[in-house]
């Protein structure tokens, strides 16, 4: 018996889920029927002769359309949409079809010769606001046929709602009228052109875009002043009933003191202040776009290291940049592409960044983005192999030094004067005598150093050195805009270089020769006749001089660059 009732409600529940779904499948298409309901004109009016017929072409999908005429004394419509014209004037056809409505203006006009005068317009009715003026176009058709020049009359019906001057309608006060525009030579061409006229109720604010800051920094302030000024049809309003509303009051709040809205920041985030104002019957409202957000400072141009991808904030210049600036304020950093860096830490002020291919290529330049707890200071980077701001940064040259392919490429900037001191380690170059027996175009120093202006100065080059600081420089290899001062040769080769191939522009170099091996072959800028081939040196000035070391009087002899031997004097090349 229980497995019987079990059966049986099973076959009542299936039952009633079948009714459901059908019940469903009618509402929706009872829906989708209702929503496809299709009653469209072709044409919104037409114009035909006295006692002439026409007939409305329409689409629709509809079983039941039904019509009828404004004024039957003008426009008569049968069943069928057949209109027919039998009195001049102006009468509307309405179409009605299950819930649609479609209407169609027809003007009926007598007939000049076989055709018909019309004027044609731009427009039918006009909305404006008082003070507002539009210019109305009108064309006289005469059949198939276009008047030239012709000359209308213009009339409006009343003058203190709107004025009409040779088809220019100015709005005069609120309300509603006709302009009625006529042709001179033809009759019965009138035609009515409704024209609204509303009050023009404005209300202007001192800012519609605010953006504000947790803390003063930066120029940035957490609160600002909002004034308003109200008027109608030109004329400021006093005495002004404002509603404010906050839509986030999370992110900032407002205080009104008089005619004036105080708002103030209390977050990070964007909100809007809608403000309303009621006049009689009419409210007019407008919003305020609120943003609290990180006061943002542009910082100078950054040196940036793509081989060691240290970045240093104690380096960060610019107007407004704080001299406290540490790593354990910083809350992200990221690119101008908003890829979000990975910082390691160094020490305080230092930091290594990592999680981005951007840097890998020197040369290019981007924007960093360094989020402080309070603040934001945007970075413009320039990516060097290497920037040297320091001795060891200078002292590392040599390690770029590609010993399989015996050469240095890459881009390297000098960022900061760099000074020496007597402690300091000697300069050890990258490779002995000739690039390592390497004499060719493609070998040494074929990178780029950007001195930037800047000066390397007291740098003295370790005894032994025979190919000076930038060794051989190849074909591609150029040192330009820098000055090496009051260094020491200890070598006996150049200082500056041992052979150029390549470029040497805007460089200025003095320095002493030291006791050693043949030191009367070493040259201040090189040791040997550079390769006329290939090199250029342009706007190049050594000082060469000389130094008591044992009894003995030793310069910086030779400087083959121009065959030219310096023995204490300036010469520029």
């Amino acid at each position: 018996m229980k497995s019987s009732l079990t059966k049986k409600r099973y076959v009542f529940k299936f039952s009633m889920l079948v009714i459901l779904c059908l019940w469903c499948v009618v509402v929706l298409f009872g829906c989708e029927k209702q929503e496809r309901e299709k009653l469209q004109l072709k044409n919104t009016e037409i114009t035909i002769a006295l006692n002439a017929e026409s007939d409305l072409e329409l689409e629709t999908n509809l079983d039941e359309i039904f019509f009828s005429s404004s004024d039957a004394n003008i426009v008569t419509v049968n069943e069928k949409g057949a209109i027919k014209g039998v009195g001049e004037g102006v009468a509307t056809i309405t179409v009605t079809g299950g819930t649609l409505t479609a209407t169609f203006q027809v003007t009926v006009v007598e007939i000049v010769g076989d055709r018909a005068a019309v004027i044609m317009l731009n427009v039918m009715k006009v909305d404006l606001f008082v003070g507002d003026k539009f210019t109305v176009e009108p064309t006289l058709k005469l059949g198939a046929d276009t008047i030239k020049n012709p000359k209308y009359t213009w009339k409006s019906e009343d003058e203190t709602v709107a004025k009409i001057d040779n088809g220019v309608i100015t709005a005069i006060s609120a309300g509603q009228t006709s302009i009625i525009v006529s042709s001179v030579k033809y009759d019965n061409t009138d035609k009515e052109i409704i024209v609204s006229v509303r009050n023009d109720y404005t209300l202007d604010v001192s800012a519609n875009e605010i953006e504000l800051a947790k803390v003063e920094k930066f120029g940035f302030k957490t609160s600002s002043t909002i004034t308003c000024v109200a008027k109608m049809n030109g004329v400021q309003v006093e005495n002004l009933h404002i509603i404010c509303s906050m839509e986030n009051p999370q992110i900032a709040n407002f205080e009104k003191q008089g005619d004036a809205i105080i708002v103030s920041a209390k977050d990070y985030g964007s909100t809007k202040l809608k403000l309303l104002w009621t006049y009689g019957n009419e409210e007019i409202y407008t919003y305020i776009n609120l943003s609290v957000v990180k006061p943002t400072v542009l910082a100078e141009s950054y040196d940036y290291s793509v081989s060691t991808q240290s970045f240093d904030l104690s380096y960060v210049k610019g107007k407004d940049i704080p001299d406290d600036l540490s790593t354990d304020n910083i809350v992200g950093v990221k690119d101008e592409t908003n890829t979000q860096l990975i910082l390691q830490k160094i020490d305080d002020e230092a930091f290594i960044l990592s999680g981005t291919e951007l840097y890998a290529t020197s040369g290019s330049e981007h924007v960093l983005s360094v989020d402080f707890t309070d603040y934001v200071i945007e970075i413009p980077l320039k990516c060097y192999t290497l920037a040297i701001r320091t001795v060891d940064d200078f002292q590392s040259l040599p390690t770029y030094f590609n010993e399989t392919e015996k050469r240095v490429t890459g881009y390297f900037v000098l960022s900061e004067d760099i000074w020496f001191s007597d402690t300091d380690e000697e300069f050890a170059t990258y490779c002995g005598y000739l690039a390592c027996g390497k004499a060719l175009t493609s070998y040494g120093w074929c990178a780029t150093f950007d001195g930037q202006g800047h000066t390397v100065e007291n740098l003295t080059l370790k005894a032994g050195s025979l190919t000076g600081i930038f060794g051989i420089i190849g074909q591609q290899g150029v040192v330009k805009n820098v000055a090496f001062a009051n260094g020491t040769n200890k070598g006996h080769g150049g200082y500056f270089a041992g052979i150029t191939y390549g470029t040497i522009q805007n460089v200025f170099i003095s320095a002493y020769q030291s006791a050693g091996y043949n030191a009367s072959n070493a040259g201040a800028l090189l040791p040997q006749e550079m390769d006329k081939e290939y090199s250029v040196i342009e706007n190049v000035t050594v000082v060469a001089l000389t130094k008591d070391m044992n009894g003995y009087n030793y310069t910086l002899a030779q400087s083959f660059a121009n065959k030219a031997a310096i023995d204490g004097r300036v010469v520029s090349i």
